[in-house]
């Protein structure tokens, strides 16, 4: 069975960073006044976000991305773990559970924040959306995760999905 976790809201106490962030991001890009909802981002990966916004502002993807990235590296310095579920994570791997890191965000960035808490060890690997090739939302999402191991089974620790309880998917 594998046992997968989110990053933010489970490992580290980062939520409040995404809330504005596509905002300060389209500022520092020049867009001042907003045309788009919070909500309408919920469902993307942040490729899609990013293709949203240029479709919506005229402005490059890619250029967003960085922005993005960047300001998140900031915020991230100040992240702070939570302790339940890094606990867990550590107990399980101990125990010879596999375990990995599954997020919506930037897994290099998750990556590092975790190597910061001591913690990275815990996990066979990082990774995001973006590299799954689907939005966190979307059914298939986890499947993925769960074939980069071969897992038929897997508890998912998330806050956001699972209102922090656990999940049980099958393959």
């Amino acid at each position: 069975m594998l046992h997968i976790f989110d990053f933010d809201g489970t490992l580290a106490d980062t939520d409040a960073y995404w809330n504005d962030l596509a905002d300060v991001c389209l500022y520092k890009m020049g867009i001042a006044k907003t045309l788009h909802q919070k909500e309408d981002l919920y469902p993307m990966s942040l490729a899609q976000s990013a293709a949203y916004f240029e479709d919506l502002y005229d402005i490059s993807a890619a250029d967003f991305r960085k922005i993005l990235k960047e300001e998140l590296a900031l915020r991230y310095k100040n992240a702070e773990p939570i302790g339940k579920y890094l606990s867990m994570a550590k107990e399980l791997a101990e125990k010879g559970e596999k375990c990995c890191v599954a997020t919506a965000g930037i897994a290099e960035l998750a990556r590092e924040v975790l190597k910061r808490f001591g913690a990275e060890s815990y996990f066979l690997f990082i990774t995001d959306a973006d590299e799954i090739g689907c939005a966190k939302g979307d059914a298939a999402f986890f499947k993925k995760v769960m074939a980069k191991t071969g897992d038929n089974e897997a508890r998912v620790y998330d806050s956001a999905y699972t209102g922090g309880f656990m999940d049980i998917l099958q393959n």
